[in-house]
């Protein structure tokens, strides 16, 4: 084992998807890496009992705990950064965030200084947690190689594959484009006609490709980032080129900050910048066997060197052994904890439409019991998220009605 200072501490996971292969699996894997470990998710139970039943709940199972990990789902406030803060004086809070890149603005950099530690796939979020004197540890993402090994004697019989959501950051049209030059281009996911893949289809594609594409800009804007032009600027790339290159193909990437961390541009893997870009470059690689070759398997090498779970997980609880070993070293989390008049107005927001869906669950006393929540942050707030979270539920109401017509 890597370490040893976790293995006799009691370990809790606050999540709010127990479905989400991304926080299931890392659930799965950190388990084992202590004497015991539980998981619990609040967003279902706030979802049925209200907000202050959670809080009830979750402070006593940290009761019990010497680390929390919370996998938190940044457009949810069923506990306030403050509850962390309170917490955190009794056991260490460690925030594991994905989407940093469109997120730590708005929403985690608040609740981060009520954390002992950081986890984060955003590679420049390290540093901007530690600017604010709270450390992080840099996680490069980690998959199942057995599930993305590809099978002995494969036909890589697919040229250029993408497996993805196909309505969102002009995919579509890259993808169009190269069907038009008469390249067999095959995608799957949402938005194709091939649909959804689980991991085991996903990796089948994989391991039959001679190129797949990874794209990296990022949705529309949602109501927590929405007023921000900027967003569209974004690129942001998570697990995608880890688990084309464990399954033996060549990642073709749109250019993203920071792959060069995780790969070597133009040694493993390469990246283009618009379509006149990616044509040229697929034409270049499925031409050239040998090249394309060479440079899938020395990215599949350094994948199951350093981004397998068996590595990079317990690499990570490393990096947080050395943070905590070298303790205090860090600004207090309490008092006070800072929070922008922006942020306590999402809050209010996520707070109004979490009372509103209970009471359309005919769950009155939960709602009721939730509402005084709503007040926590002063009259400003209160007005701003209050209409934020009704507008939002309204127009709900009214892309259901639409659906069922």
């Amino acid at each position: 084992m890597k370490t040893s200072y976790f293995k006799d501490q009691t370990a809790l996971f606050l999540h709010t998807d127990p479905r989400s292969e991304y926080t299931g699996f890392l659930c799965e894997r950190l388990g084992p890496l202590f004497r015991s470990a539980r998981s619990f998710d609040y967003a279902e139970h706030a979802m049925k009992s209200g907000v202050p039943s959670t809080v009830r709940r979750v402070k006593e199972l940290s009761a019990a705990a010497d680390v929390i990990f919370v996998f938190k789902y940044p457009t949810d406030f069923y506990l306030p950064p403050e509850f962390f803060a309170d917490v955190e004086a009794k056991s260490k809070v460690i925030f594991w965030h994905g989407d940093d890149e469109i997120y730590f603005e708005n929403c985690h950099r608040y609740y981060a200084q009520t954390a002992s530690a950081m986890v984060t796939n955003d590679y420049s979020a390290v540093f901007a947690y530690r600017k604010l004197g709270i450390p992080a540890v840099f996680f490069h993402e980690a998959r199942d190689e057995a599930t993305f090994r590809p099978p002995e004697g494969v036909c890589r019989d697919i040229d250029v594959s993408f497996v993805g959501n196909c309505l969102k950051g002009g995919r579509r049209r890259y993808l169009d484009l190269l069907a038009a030059r008469g390249v067999a281009v095959q995608a799957f996911g949402r938005g194709t006609a091939n649909g959804y893949l689980d991991q085991k289809q996903m990796a089948n594609i994989f391991s039959r490709s001679r190129i797949s594409l990874n794209f990296t800009r990022i949705d529309e804007p949602d109501w927590i980032s929405a007023g921000d032009p900027l967003h569209s600027r974004i690129r942001q790339s998570k697990g995608r080129p880890v688990e084309i290159v464990m399954g033996g193909a060549l990642c073709l990437s749109e250019r993203a900050p920071f792959l060069g961390e995780m790969f070597d541009i133009g040694g493993e893997i390469d990246i283009f910048d618009d379509e006149r870009e990616l044509a040229a470059k697929v034409d270049k690689y499925l031409a050239d066997e040998r090249l394309r070759g060479e440079m899938a398997l020395a990215a599949h090498r350094r994948a199951l060197k350093h981004y397998t779970a068996s590595e990079s997980i317990p690499d990570v609880l490393c990096e947080l052994e050395k943070i905590f070993a070298a303790a205090p070293a860090r600004l207090p989390s309490l008092p006070p904890v800072f929070l922008s008049a922006g942020f306590k107005s999402r809050e209010i927001n996520g707070l109004t439409f979490t009372a509103l869906a209970l009471l359309s669950k005919g769950r009155f006393a939960a709602a009721l019991s939730t509402a005084p929540s709503l007040f926590r942050r002063g009259l400003c707030a209160f007005a701003a998220g209050v209409w934020g979270g009704v507008t939002r539920s309204l127009k709900l109401v009214a892309s259901r009605i639409g659906s069922a017509k």
